[in-house]
């Protein structure tokens, strides 16, 4: 099976309609013999819009702390602030 996602989506459809082509990744999930926990079979999809995201939010130090401490207010953990490292202190090496 093949799709040509090059092509825009069908204007007829309304904001949140066009969804990516074939079997979702809940249904390839479902095809697999060990059943997955139920969290990872909900579904909870809305449609957020589709105005470009600002480059910042992928590169600010700002939005990745403020991300991360909503993160961890949402998650209970209430780490947020401690154990963590600046994001230009983590780097990579290729030796």
């Amino acid at each position: 099976m093949s799709y040509d996602l090059s092509q825009p989506a069908d204007p007829r459809l309304a904001h949140g309609d066009a969804r990516c082509p074939g079997p979702s990744t809940r249904d390839i999930i479902l095809r697999d013999p060990v059943r997955a926990p139920d969290a990872i079979l909900e579904q909870s999809y809305a449609f957020l819009g589709d105005a470009d995201l600002p480059f910042a939010r992928y590169t600010s130090p700002a939005f990745h702390a403020a991300e991360f401490d909503r993160l961890c207010r949402e998650s209970g953990n209430g780490r947020a602030g401690r154990n963590t490292y600046p994001t230009a202190a983590i780097t990579s090496s290729t030796t």
